[in-house]
């Protein structure tokens, strides 16, 4: 296969390779979705991890969340010591994608995290979001049904963390971003939280956190895909939080017009999820 051919030509050189150049490799790779072998991967994590320190917040993005595409981690914890260093270290210049990309990445790894670090990105993450939804409830809400209307479920996993090439900009007609941000991040949490997500919900602070999460949720959930319904249901269920008896019926009435786009695997999540929320509430 010639990508192997190039993969191995490459592999003596990924030492000398720059931040930039290692993190477009692995992000190449995971578009076509090409999974090396393990010899090129150790070389590739041992590189990697000489550059981590040196990465930006978009660097940091694009390696976590390419990895998780190709369901790539290594067995020195080393590497993901240093790397969670280097995103607190930039999370100030991180945006909410890069975060929710960062946090869905590890969470389709499998990857648990220290709560403390979890809760360091969350809070972040809410300090942008809540910012970002305000202003873009001022600037779009006459746009609202146009946008719900449009709007196409392509994710039947409701997997997130949807990784641009590198250095690509966003066009100014894209669709706002700030539904699948707050999805992925709700989704996430649980998973990166085990084994005790619930345990960490029922503290005080954190359940701040969360009724602060679901307050910035509830007027983009009509305009949510079905996909980002289904994340945010099985993530405030996996968490064993109630976000709220209006939440539910609003979320309800979103998913109720795009149930018909999710597959069987899906409604069934859905479904699960939905009780569990009434349950707990």
């Amino acid at each position: 296969h010639w990508i192997e051919s190039v993969l191995a030509a490459l592999r003596p050189s990924l030492p000398q390779l720059s931040r930039t150049q290692l993190s477009n490799s692995i992000w190449a790779l995971s578009q076509i979705g090409y999974r090396p072998d393990r010899l090129w991967c150790k070389a590739w994590f041992g590189a990697s991890y000489k550059a981590l320190d040196s990465c930006n917040a978009h660097h940091l993005a694009c390696i976590i969340g390419s990895l998780s595409l190709l369901r790539l981690r290594t067995a020195d914890g080393r590497w993901l010591v240093l790397y969670r260093q280097c995103v607190q270290q930039q999370l100030l210049q991180t945006q909410p994608q890069q975060i929710a990309t960062i946090m869905c990445g590890l969470a389709k790894l499998l990857s648990s995290q220290p709560p403390h670090w979890v809760t360091l990105l969350l809070r972040r993450q809410l300090q942008l979001l809540s910012t970002s939804v305000l202003a873009v409830q001022h600037a779009t809400q006459p746009a609202v049904a146009h946008v719900a209307a449009q709007s196409a479920v392509k994710e039947q996993g409701a997997a997130a963390g949807v990784i641009r090439p590198p250095q690509q900009r966003r066009k100014p007609q894209e669709r706002i971003r700030r539904t699948a941000d707050i999805a992925a991040t709700v989704w996430a949490l649980p998973r990166l939280l085990y084994p005790t997500p619930k345990a960490w919900a029922m503290d005080p602070k954190h359940a701040a956190l969360l009724r602060t999460l679901a307050t910035v949720s509830l007027p983009l959930l009509p305009v949510c895909s079905a996909g980002e319904l289904v994340q945010l249901a099985v993530g405030f269920a996996g968490l064993s939080y109630h976000p709220g008896t209006h939440w539910l019926k609003v979320h309800e009435n979103a998913i109720a017009a795009k149930y018909s786009h999710l597959n069987e695997h899906n409604k069934a999540r859905l479904r699960a999820a939905i009780k569990k929320l009434w349950l707990d509430g």
